[in-house]
């Protein structure tokens, strides 16, 4: 049996089941990585793939890094003490929780199953809890997640700007639709993240000065130079420091951009309407 699978958002192989069994081992392939051999329906995540493909073990075990965190209770359990279901890990004492919900059809806590890609864009229900997993590298969270405010409205609306800009703040105030987002980020993204808004906010404190200094100095230059790292870091920070960006809401669902490729490659691909 030949097998193909998703590595950096492109197909590949075919493979045999030995090379699969190798790349498993060499940890290439993750539990979440989409699969695929003749006469499977879809795409399947790798854990559920083997799971119908080899019952009796045919396939290696796929080992979870130390530290993993179970997707209903958040604790952080040694590699033995879990488990793969449906695309998630579960210690044992959640694990009939957990197969509840999935007979519910419901979401656990951290569960990605109602998020999907969609090209570069992330698609998710308003009230699926976000992976604990970083939005721009896929690494671990360890639970931390950033509240992100997004709200959104039709882009027709901004005809009206050439018309008259308060008719067109007072429509989009009263058109907008909002969602509330908790995304993971990862220590090393949080660290950069924290260091763009520290640069911001020091070349726009910055820029106030050298401008109110050029006025008193009657100074042209040194103004021109202190509005140019007003805007400039003002600029900086509003474009580096959201993350993401809301692309759509709409009904209960929500599309954003800013996702890096890795966390997008662990994703299923939307199938509805675009």
């Amino acid at each position: 049996m030949d097998w193909f699978y998703a590595l950096n958002g492109q197909q590949q192989g075919p493979v045999t089941a030995a090379q699969l069994d190798e790349l498993i081992r060499a940890g290439t392939l993750a539990p979440d990585t989409l699969v695929w051999h003749e006469g499977m329906a879809g795409w399947k995540p790798l854990s559920a793939a083997r799971s119908a493909a080899a019952p009796s073990g045919a396939l290696p075990p796929i080992v979870s890094e130390p530290g993993t965190r179970c997707v209903e209770c958040g604790l952080t359990y040694a590699p033995t003490d879990l488990i793969v279901l449906n695309n998630s890990w579960v210690c044992a004492t959640c694990k009939p929780k957990f197969l509840q919900r999935m007979m519910e059809g419901t979401a656990a806590p951290g569960s990605s199953r109602l998020i999907w890609r969609r090209k570069r864009e992330i698609v998710l229900s308003k009230d699926t809890p976000f992976p604990d997993r970083c939005v721009c590298c896929n690494a671990p969270t360890n639970g931390f997640k950033l509240k992100r405010d997004l709200s959104w409205h039709p882009p027709a609306y901004y005809l009206l700007l050439l018309v008259c800009l308060w008719l067109y703040i007072i429509v989009a105030m009263i058109a907008r639709k909002k969602a509330t987002l908790h995304i993971g980020l990862c220590e090393a993204h949080r660290a950069a993240r924290k260091q763009t808004i520290l640069i911001a906010s020091l070349s726009a404190v910055l820029g106030l000065v050298l401008v109110i200094a050029g006025g008193v100095m009657e100074n042209g230059i040194l103004a021109l130079i202190g509005a140019v790292l007003l805007i400039g870091g003002g600029l900086y920070g509003a474009v580096k420091a959201p993350i993401i960006s809301c692309t759509k809401i709409e009904n209960d669902l929500v599309s954003f951009k800013g996702a890096g490729q890795p966390f997008l490659d662990t994703l299923p691909e939307w199938n509805g309407p675009r």
